[in-house]
């Protein structure tokens, strides 16, 4: 009597056959690694049996080093991402039946996201999606049953999502400047989560709020990492409230506000020449002579005018 597997078993090895002398025969089966089923096969005198036995050999326990996590390498902040964990014994087979107690999370420095609640798929497949919450590097990490895999954990790099008009700020070097100075207007483009927006060039454009005194903007620059920056130069004393576009939409956070003052130095210099032409009385100045040099505004010479 001899003992064969039959073609397309997964494999084995079957020991030398016994006679047991009362019409008997005993052989012993050894799996190979691969779990599945395995049709045993025999013949007597060369003549096949006609019947047959089927071994099916199933998986061994959980390996932490050979259990798997895949996840996409890249996605944007607030995107769902699916992550895949396999479970599989020492030899890779996937572990088919039992609900093991899997849990997800992110490595220690990671950027931050969250989990959803953890699928079972059915033959050692889970899967649990993931929400990333912040621009950087998230390194996702499993356990089973209260252990740490120790297979790889795949690293998931995460970019800015979509610019978001309520989070993009803009901001003023200072919120007062004289007539004559220049105040650096910075925009920093954000998403619904305040991550800054690191690639792409976005159409930024900067003005002012109707009603604001005036002035007058320079070149937007792109620093990139998400912020634009440009040189405002007032024209006119009064407040100035600031505002900008992404992509032609209009920013919705706080406008920043800048109080424009009348140049100190001009002051400075009208009142002095003013003092003079007043405590002269050789040179006698009439009211024409201050209106020329713009010495004195227009109330002034009303106010004389009326009161004699």
């Amino acid at each position: 009597m001899k003992c064969a597997l039959a073609k397309g078993s997964g494999g084995g090895k079957i020991c030398k056959i016994i006679d047991n002398k009362d019409a008997t025969y005993t052989a012993t089966y050894t799996a190979k690694t691969k779990a599945g089923d395995n049709t045993i096969a025999a013949t007597i005198g060369g003549q096949p049996v006609t019947s047959t036995a089927t071994v099916t050999v199933i998986p061994g326990p959980v390996s932490l080093s050979k259990c798997t996590i895949t996840a996409p390498s890249k996605a944007a902040v607030g995107s769902l991402v699916i992550v895949t964990l396999i479970a599989r014994d020492a030899y890779g087979n996937e572990e088919l039946g039992g609900d093991l107690d899997v849990v997800l999370g992110l490595k220690t420095g990671s950027a931050g996201g969250t989990f959803d609640t953890v699928t079972n798929n059915g033959k050692g497949t889970y899967t649990v999606t993931f929400t990333p919450t912040a621009a950087g590097k998230d390194t996702i990490t499993a356990t089973i049953g209260g252990q740490t895999l120790t297979s790889k954990a795949p690293t998931l790099t995460v970019v800015a999502g979509s610019v978001s008009l309520s989070k993009s700020t803009i901001a003023v070097s200072s919120s007062t400047v004289a007539l004559g100075g220049e105040v650096t207007v910075t925009l920093v483009a954000r998403d619904a989560f305040g991550n800054e927006r690191l690639g792409g060039d976005l159409d930024v454009v900067l003005g002012l709020k109707t009603g604001s005194a005036g002035g007058t903007f320079g070149t937007v620059t792109n620093n990139g990492m998400g912020t634009y920056t440009v040189t405002f130069t007032p024209t006119a004393a009064g407040k100035d409230t600031i505002t900008a576009t992404i992509n032609g939409q209009l920013v919705t956070s706080t406008p920043p506000k800048v109080t424009v003052t009348a140049s100190q130095s001009l002051v400075t210099l009208h009142g002095a020449a003013i003092m003079s032409l007043l405590a002269d009385p050789i040179s006698r100045q009439t009211d024409d002579d201050l209106r020329e040099h713009h010495l004195l505004p227009d109330f002034w010479f009303l106010d004389r005018q009326g009161t004699g």
